[in-house]
């Protein structure tokens, strides 16, 4: 199965000028490959400015860590869960929810 959420995260990355050698494998946790992009920047001097630098890991960690802190929930969806079936989670809580009809409209800006 495919990991488009990784596909996306790797192609954003592209736009540094870091030579990601990258590969996704079916058996490795995102968390651990994005751990190991991480490293990758670490390792690179594709920032010339500490501050982007550090920005960068800081942001890649959090999403490392939004990545760990949602396999459980969506791994409960997949088991009770329908495609009509949403989780929010704020800092407040967790609510499910489910849309019972919906009609999408084109937008001017649409295109």
């Amino acid at each position: 199965m495919p990991n488009t959420f990784l596909e996306a995260f790797i192609k954003a990355l592209a736009s540094f000028d870091v030579d990601l050698q990258i590969e996704i494998d079916d058996d490795k946790k995102t968390c651990d490959v994005i751990s190991d992009i991480a490293k990758m920047f670490d390792d690179t001097s594709a920032c010339e400015d500490d501050d982007d630098a550090d920005e960068i890991e800081e942001a890649t960690k959090m999403m490392d860590e939004l990545e760990c802190a949602a396999q459980p929930i969506v791994a409960w969806l997949a088991k009770y869960g329908h495609p009509y079936m949403n989780v929010i989670v704020t800092q407040d809580g967790i609510r499910v929810s489910e849309d019972t009809m919906g009609i999408p409209f084109e937008c001017d800006g649409d295109e």
